[in-house]
C-alpha cells in the first residue's frame, strides 16, 4: 500500500519532467512534518520533495551511503524516476533533468492547496508565474511555480487521505522545511493567503523568524543570507549524529556549505552540497 501510496505521489514530480529544465532554472541555495494528508485551507503542508538533477546516479550513490536512503526505479512519463526510500517509508524522489537545461540542481518541495489552478491564479496575480501547468494524476493535481520572489514551488491537490510516508521524527526523514527570502514578511503574508498559514514570529526584531502553522507548524520564513542566492524553500532531513554526518559529507564528494555553529539553532544544523550540486539542510534529530 505504502509504495502505491508513494508511486501516486511520485506523480507530482512526472509532472514536471517534461519541464524540469525550466524549474532548473531557478536558483536554490539547498523540513514542517511530511505527512500526505487531504489538502484544505487549514491543514496545508508540505507532502513530497524532489531532486532534479543531471546525475541521478551520483546523487543516489551520496544520499545512500550519507543518510541510508534506498532507491526503487519507476517510470513516469516515460523517464526513469527513483524513490527514494527510509526504512520501509517513502520520502521523496529523484529525477534526471532534461538535457540541455538551463541552471543548477535543486531540491523543489510540494505544497498542498485546496485548489490548484485558484492558486496559480493568486500566485501570478502576486507576481509569481506557471512553469508546468496543472496536471491530474492519480493522487489530485499538480502544477510547479515560482512565487513572487523568484522560488521554485510544487503545488498539489490531493484527493482523500494518504497515510503518512515518512515519520519526521525518524533518522533519514525530511522533518523541516525553511523559506529564505528576499522579504521574508512578504513571503510569510503570501503563503498565509495562498496556502492559509497563520503567521507567528520569533527571533528578534532585526532578525526575525516567522513560522508558518496549519494545523501544526509547517515551516519557517527567514531572511536569506547568502548574497547572489535567489530565494528558495530548503528542506531539512534528520540525522542521529550531525557531526559525523558533516565529515561523511566531504568524504563522500559533496561539500558542507554552512557548517555547525553555535550561532545557528545552537549548532544543532548544517547546510551541504550535494555532488550533484543539490543543497539540503542536516539537523539533529531531536526523536
Amino acid at each position: 500500500m505504502r509504495r502505491m501510496q508513494a508511486w501516486k505521489l511520485a506523480g507530482m514530480a512526472a509532472a514536471a519532467l517534461a519541464l524540469a529544465g525550466l524549474v532548473a532554472a531557478c536558483s536554490t541555495a539547498g523540513g514542517g512534518a511530511d505527512k500526505a494528508a487531504a489538502s484544505s485551507g487549514t491543514d496545508a503542508q508540505f507532502v513530497w520533495h524532489d531532486l532534479l538533477t543531471r546525475d541521478p546516479a551520483a546523487a543516489r550513490k551520496f544520499y545512500g551511503e550519507l543518510l541510508g536512503w534506498e532507491f526503487e526505479k519507476i517510470e513516469a512519463f516515460g523517464q526513469a524516476y527513483y524513490l527514494a526510500k527510509q526504512g520501509d517509508r517513502y520520502i521523496g524522489g529523484i529525477v534526471g533533468m532534461a538535457p540541455g537545461g538551463n541552471g543548477g540542481p535543486q531540491w523543489l518541495t510540494y505544497l498542498t492547496v485546496p485548489d490548484v489552478d485558484a492558486a496559480l491564479v493568486q500566485l501570478e496575480a502576486a507576481g509569481g508565474r506557471r512553469v508546468i501547468q496543472p496536471t491530474d494524476v492519480a493522487v489530485g493535481r499538480v502544477a510547479v511555480a515560482t512565487d513572487p520572489q523568484g522560488a521554485p514551488v510544487g503545488l498539489a491537490r490531493v484527493n482523500g487521505k494518504i497515510d503518512e510516508l515518512a515519520a519526521a521524527s525518524s533518522d533519514g526523514a525530511f522533518a523541516w522545511t525553511d523559506y529564505f527570502a528576499a522579504d521574508p514578511t512578504a513571503a510569510a503574508n503570501f503563503y498565509s493567503q495562498l496556502a492559509g498559514f497563520e503567521i507567528s514570529q520569533h527571533g528578534s526584531a532585526q532578525v526575525p523568524y516567522l513560522l508558518l502553522k496549519s494545523d501544526q507548524v509547517r515551516a519557517g520564513v527567514l531572511k536569506n543570507p547568502v548574497d547572489g542566492v535567489a530565494p528558495n524553500w530548503l528542506p531539512y532531513v534528520n540525522v542521529r549524529d550531525l557531526s559525523a554526518a558533516v565529515e561523511r559529507v566531504s568524504v563522500l564528494g559533496g561539500t558542507v556549505v554552512i557548517p555547525p555553529s553555535p550561532l545557528i539553532r545552537n549548532g544543532t544544523v548544517a547546510v551541504i552540497k550535494d555532488p550533484t550540486g543539490g543543497v539540503v539542510a542536516l539537523q539533529t534529530n531531536a526523536g
